[in-house]
């Protein structure tokens, strides 16, 4: 498949949020780009994670990584095996993550991803 966009998502604050699952059975290559739409430096957090929504010490690939106000910065090389999330995390709002990538394999039957809204 070319490349596209595999999601978009704005950040809800202080809620760890999945963005995208590998939705095939090789693999996805993918880079997310965070955006900082407000005036103030925004933290932010990615990962790569084998449960949906969860974040663990040991699934950081960025952690508390800070975004210059009106700003925004690309992680590339983002490998998912089959049923792996792209994760999320922002303290603050006004903070959007888009993945971009593609897939190699077939496509295989994955849970939907829920927004986590933390109510």
């Amino acid at each position: 498949m070319p490349g596209s966009r595999l999601a978009a998502y704005d950040i809800i604050p202080n809620q760890v949020q999945s963005i995208y699952v590998c939705n095939v059975d090789i693999c996805t290559t993918a880079s997310v780009n965070f955006v900082n739409r407000s005036a103030s430096p925004r933290k932010v957090q990615l990962a790569v994670t084998a449960t949906q929504n969860q974040i663990s010490a040991t699934d950081f690939l960025i952690a508390d990584l800070e975004i210059p106000p009106q700003s925004s910065i690309t992680k590339e090389g983002i490998i998912l095996s089959p049923t792996e999330y792209i994760t999320v995390f922002a303290e603050e709002s006004a903070v959007n993550a888009v993945a971009w990538g593609v897939t190699a394999g077939s496509v295989i039957s994955v849970p939907p991803i829920q927004d986590n809204t933390g109510a």
